[in-house]
């Protein structure tokens, strides 16, 4: 079995985690869901269509946010899908992903693209 790196996790404090509204989105991935936090804030965007709406801005030794991880080996197939989805106003980084229950995981998030 492949071991599990960053393009196989999804870190994420909005709307994918399982009840969420756009849950829909990552739904047929399959995978665990871990809880956690990251470290940054979410404010609005700053510039382009997405003016406005909140993001996430990373921010190392910053505040803690509460986050969910969607750990999943099929993960890299829906990259694109979901690069699509989040728009030219986020893009995606490597983040360390901290778990409630000890351990940092490297893994995928979405950011505001403009920071």
């Amino acid at each position: 079995m492949t071991a599990l790196t960053s393009k196989h996790r999804l870190a994420t404090y909005s709307t994918f985690p399982p009840g969420r509204e756009n849950h829909h989105v990552v739904a047929t991935i399959g995978g665990a869901w871990h809880e956690g936090w990251v470290e940054g804030r979410v404010r609005p965007a700053l510039r382009g269509r997405w003016q406005g709406f909140s993001g996430f801005e990373t921010a190392p030794g910053g505040p803690r946010l509460g986050a969910f991880l969607l750990e999943a080996p099929a993960l890299p197939q829906h990259w694109d899908r979901l690069d699509a989805f989040e728009g030219d106003a986020f893009r995606r980084q490597v983040i360390d992903f901290h778990l409630d229950g000890g351990g940092v995981l490297p893994a995928q998030i979405y950011v505001l693209a403009d920071t």
